[in-house]
């Protein structure tokens, strides 16, 4: 086994979807060779990074985020 472990991400987020809209996304990201956990992930980064970003709303994450995860998303925000 590897020095290096991958960390795996444990938690879930179970979302409730009509079923036609379910089967376009799931044909979207199949022809775009990604997966539904990935662009959801995708999307949850960029609505906080946005969100934190943006002078009217002045949010800041109740649950400390992990040091590379605030970090990534402080320098995109800077870079913005």
């Amino acid at each position: 086994m590897s020095a290096k472990k991958t960390k795996k991400e444990n938690n879930q987020l179970i979302v409730r979807i009509d079923k036609q809209e379910r089967a376009e996304f799931v044909g979207l990201w199949e022809e775009l060779d990604t997966s539904a956990a990935r662009e959801v992930r995708r999307f949850i980064r960029e609505f906080i990074t946005e969100l934190m970003s943006n002078s009217k709303f002045k949010l800041k994450p109740k649950i400390p985020m992990a040091k590379a995860t605030a970090k990534a998303l402080k320098k995109e925000i800077k870079n913005r």
